[in-house]
């Protein structure tokens, strides 16, 4: 796995906890909204519903000033007062109920009915009081037409006891005397019966219930019927049954005994209508209580409602909390595992890359270089090894042309010595040709190994400058890699020094690795330097070539190419 793919797992484990993180919070955050909107929702509701309640306090106390009114106008303002306040209890408590769940309905529908019930009682107080304060003007009406008959018809009763009184004053027979006498107290006692019945018609307006309504209907009937018969009786006793005082007293009696039956019929109607009335009234609060009582509990259970929901959203505040806790430390732990584990394997890496290097520094190219890695640290010791093989070669050939070198050089020697000796040998036997003769043949054949000494020499050299030429292109290329090694391992130093702390290790590593880089840049150098000198003393490069050790396995190889 190459070293970008390493870093990305690196940086792609916190990534991945901070979109966890991201998502579970968007997640959390929309359920949280979501509830805070139903929790709003179920408060505006409970306050919606106890507005209604208070409506419902406003339509009882409507219906008690609309039984107390007395007129009309009173009446209507009650009644507009009672019809608004009826619709707001119904619909404050119909447009929360479309939100409420399943296990309210019940309750829900016994308001229905229980509204239903009150407000059927409600309007009938308003019908009631509508009809009773009508019969009521009308009783009204009556009522002064019964006082102005009753005054007209005592002036007529009055106007005939005084005609008594002046027959009494003249020289009367004792008959006509007891006679008059007698009409004299028919007037009076007729003039007490209308009180009476005046009285009883009174006593009638604060009757407490029907029986004693009719008694005194009963009352003032009976005495309307004494006092017009007695005062025909006294008009008949006093021989004034056809005067104008009894005709006019006819007419007053007949309209004040009608309107009397009238006021009584009227109040016997608007005592019923008033029962009536009563009867709502007490249904109507009977029904307003039931009511109260199903909206409170409809209110206690928006309030548990609420409660549960703040509960909901509580919990999702402890949960979306215990979850960004649980990512964060996984996610902490997983980037320091994984850190730990890729830093400590591209440690272990450079380490051996390192130890290689100064192996190949102390001129040891025996070793065994091998790695299993797929990245470009693996790239890079397969580099070493390929540069300690081919240093191994290089070396060897090196060796083997200083060997050739040694062997032209020993054989010049020889032929010199020959040389020299034939002179010797010419000089004395004093014989100028024969001694010339040997000497060119001599030179000829030094001449001739001269010539492959030369050539080898040549050879030798144009190898090593290809040998130091290939030298310094592996050590380039060693340098583009170890360049190449230094800033990748600058990647993890910034990387790593981002997730935690403990990555510094890997910073100091980094270190170590640009000194080993510095120190294999130096013995790059040296190599080159050793290269053009191989290149200049071929003979002096022989001798210090005993300085490496080879394997075996180049030895053998050495020396197949050296019998050749």
């Amino acid at each position: 796995m190459k070293l970008s793919k390493q870093f990305t797992i690196i940086t792609a484990i916190p990534t991945l906890g901070l979109v966890v993180i991201f998502l579970v919070g968007l997640t959390g955050l929309s359920h949280i909204i979501k509830g805070t909107e139903e929790l709003n929702r179920i408060q505006s509701d409970y306050a919606t519903m106890l507005n209604g309640d208070r409506d419902a306090y406003q339509v009882f106390v409507s219906e008690a000033k609309g039984i107390d009114a007395l007129t009309k106008e009173e009446l209507t303002g009650y009644d507009e007062d009672n019809r608004e306040n009826l619709q707001q209890v119904w619909d404050r408590i119909e447009g929360p109920s479309q939100n409420f769940p399943r296990e309210m309905e019940g309750d829900y529908n016994s308001f229905i009915l229980s509204y239903n019930n009150w407000k059927t009682h409600s309007r009938t107080i308003f019908d009631q009081a509508q009809k009773i304060i009508t019969d009521r003007a009308r009783m009204n009406v009556t009522a002064e037409a019964i006082h102005n008959s009753f005054d007209e018809m005592r002036t007529n009763i009055d106007s005939l006891g005084e005609m008594i009184d002046r027959m009494l004053e003249g020289n009367l027979s004792l008959s006509r005397r007891r006679s008059l006498e007698e009409a004299q107290s028919l007037v009076l006692n007729g003039d007490r019966d209308a009180y009476q019945a005046y009285v009883a018609l009174l006593q009638s307006r604060e009757a407490a219930d029907r029986e004693e309504l009719a008694g005194w209907a009963e009352s003032a009937r009976e005495n309307i019927a004494q006092t017009g018969e007695r005062v025909n009786r006294a008009a008949a006793l006093a021989g004034l049954g056809q005067t104008d005082y009894l005709v006019a007293f006819r007419t007053h009696y007949d309209g004040w005994a009608e309107k009397n039956e009238e006021y009584f019929t009227l109040e016997e109607k608007t005592f019923g209508e008033r029962q009536i009335q009563l009867h709502a009234a007490r249904m109507s609060e009977e029904q307003f209580n039931k009511m109260r009582g199903l909206i409170d509990q409809l209110g206690e259970q928006q309030n548990q409602r609420s409660r549960d929901e703040m509960d909901y959203l509580s919990q999702q505040m402890t949960h979306i909390v215990l979850i960004y806790l649980v990512v964060t430390l996984l996610t902490a732990a997983c980037s320091v595992l994984a850190s730990s584990f890729i830093s400590r394997s591209i440690l272990k890496s450079i380490q051996r890359n390192r130890a290689w290097a100064g192996k190949i520094q102390e001129g040891d190219l025996s070793q065994d270089i091998q790695s299993k890695r797929q990245d470009e640290l693996g790239d890079l010791s397969r580099n070493f090894a390929a540069m300690n093989e081919k240093l191994a070669h290089v070396l060897g050939a090196v060796s083997t042309s200083s060997a050739q070198v040694s062997g032209g050089s020993q054989q010049l020697s020889s032929s010199a010595q020959q040389l020299s000796a034939g002179a010797i040998e010419a000089a004395r036997a004093g014989e100028a040709g024969k001694g010339f003769a040997v000497v060119a043949s001599e030179i000829r054949k030094l001449a001739v190994v001269s010539g492959k000494s030369a050539v080898a020499i040549t050879d030798l050299s144009q190898s090593s400058l290809e040998v130091a030429g290939k030298t310094g292109e592996l050590i380039r290329s060693l340098v583009k890699e170890i360049e190449v090694t230094t800033e990748l391992v600058d990647e993890i130093t910034h990387s790593s020094g981002e997730l935690n702390t403990g990555m510094e290790q890997v910073s100091k590593a980094i270190l170590q690795l640009d000194g080993v880089t510095q120190q294999n840049a130096s013995a790059s150098e040296e190599i080159a330097s050793t290269s053009e000198e191989l290149a200049a003393q071929a003979r002096i490069l022989s001798e210090e070539i005993g300085y490496f050790t080879l394997n075996q396995e180049d030895a053998t190889l050495h020396l197949i190419q050296e019998g050749e």
